[in-house]
């Protein structure tokens, strides 16, 4: 009899398995999910700490905000944690965490609980898989207004890099201001949005000073911000006396337009991504200025290197991005070479029309160019060219101790200032 027992028991257990096994593939195959999906642990650092009031922070409330394939997801916790999600199809992913608390005693222009910490990343879902990230949060204040906006600057606290995160369209008006708007000095300084914001200025907006860092955007930031000059003052200027030690970074989701010159940079500039779109000038380049991607188009000129004679070492590294579209009545389209250097490693120079010579570039007397890669499309009016009413489609060289020049690669003028390879892969003309 006991015996019985036994074989009824094993085979009853069988008989689970092998059905919950069943269940398990059906609930698989058939899920709205489907097989291909993933988890995501994120966690919360506290990097910054150190610089909030005693144990204030666990009283923040935090909000995380992922975005990726099926949309937008949330979740809420107070004080330290985590947030989990499941069901992840396969795919990159933005991760955005807001965390509010009561507002510090200097903050009088803002209301009693704000933006206090935020942090950004991406992650990419693997599918089947447990996947970890870990959001390091930093200082943070929202603003909504100039006066907000002017506040928020004067208190980053110059040992931690802080985010300002614009909430809505915003004008900065000459009265009661002084421009530039806000002195960019001995901070670090992350400016971002969560939406599509407009902000608009009667005069210049930013000047970085010594040992400073502005950075334009954030890589997974949700929203995207046009900065607008609506008079004949650059958007953002530098100090002449520190140009090693200040710096401003431009990623995706922001545009600068509508100014004299968008940018006058006398220190260090790096465009990783965004647009410098309807200026006179894109950028005027008196320091080191590396352009890895983000497009300069439909200014008059696209970037003039080397304005000043006080600086004539200026640099100008492209190994990506885009120049296009520029239409100068005067010389040059693309990329004026005044002084200093222009080294293309990367990138296109395309459609840009000159009334003069140069459309593409046009490098003057003491300036070089050194060409090892990307590519300029040039020599004929078509729709990717670079048009040069007076010749040198795509690169015109004048020098004032040699009279005469030699034609080289369709439609291309050169002199003993330019090193040309087109024989790399990818550097060819057109």
């Amino acid at each position: 009899m006991t015996f019985i027992k036994t074989i009824n028991l094993k085979t009853f257990a069988a008989f689970i398995i092998i059905n919950f096994t069943a269940a398990f593939i059906l609930l698989t195959c058939f899920s709205p999910y489907g097989a291909d999906t993933g988890s995501l642990t994120i966690s919360i650092g506290d990097s910054s700490r150190a610089i909030w009031q005693g144990n204030e922070y666990l009283d923040f409330e935090h909000e995380v905000i992922l975005i990726g394939p099926g949309g937008t997801r949330r979740q809420t916790f107070t004080g330290t944690g985590t947030a989990r999600f499941s069901n992840l199809a396969s795919g990159s992913y933005s991760i955005n965490v807001r965390a509010v608390g009561d507002r510090p005693v200097a903050y009088n222009q803002f209301p009693s609980r704000m933006l206090r910490a935020y942090g950004i990343d991406t992650v990419e879902i693997r599918s089947g898989q447990t996947n970890n990230a870990h959001i390091s949060m930093l200082p943070a204040t929202e603003v909504t207004n100039q006066a907000q906006f002017s506040q928020a600057i004067d208190l980053v606290d110059p040992t931690t890099s802080e985010y300002i995160l614009i909430k809505n369209n915003m004008t900065i008006s000459t009265s009661p201001v002084t421009f530039p708007f806000a002195i960019i000095s001995g901070i670090d300084i992350t400016i971002i949005a969560e939406e599509a914001v407009t902000v608009t200025s009667n005069g210049a907006l930013f000047e970085i000073q010594d040992h400073s860092m502005l950075i334009l955007g954030e890589p997974g930031m949700l929203g995207n911000i046009v900065f607008i000059g609506i008079n004949t003052s650059p958007l953002i200027t530098f100090d002449p006396s520190y140009p090693e030690s200040s710096l401003l970074t431009i990623n995706d989701g922001i545009t600068l337009r509508n100014a004299s010159n968008a940018i006058k940079n006398e220190g260090n500039l790096i465009m990783n991504g965004g647009t410098i779109i309807d200026n006179v000038i894109g950028v005027v380049n008196d320091g080191i200025f590396n352009m890895r991607g983000g497009t300069i188009s439909d200014n008059e000129l696209g970037v003039h290197n080397g304005s000043d004679p006080a600086f004539p070492h200026a640099s100008f590294n492209m190994y990506g991005g885009t120049i296009r579209n520029n239409n100068n009545p005067n010389t040059a389209g693309g990329v004026y070479v005044a002084m200093g250097i222009f080294n293309m490693q990367g990138g296109t120079i395309s459609g840009n029309i000159t009334s003069h010579a140069g459309g593409g570039v046009y490098v003057f007397d003491t300036g070089i160019f050194t060409k090892t890669g990307g590519t300029i499309y040039g020599n004929d009016a078509g729709v990717d060219s670079n048009i040069a009413t007076l010749g040198g489609h795509a690169v015109f060289v004048t020098l004032r101790s040699m009279p005469t020049r030699s034609t080289k690669f369709l439609n291309t003028t050169i002199g003993p200032s330019v090193n040309l390879n087109s024989e790399a892969p990818g550097t060819g003309w057109q």
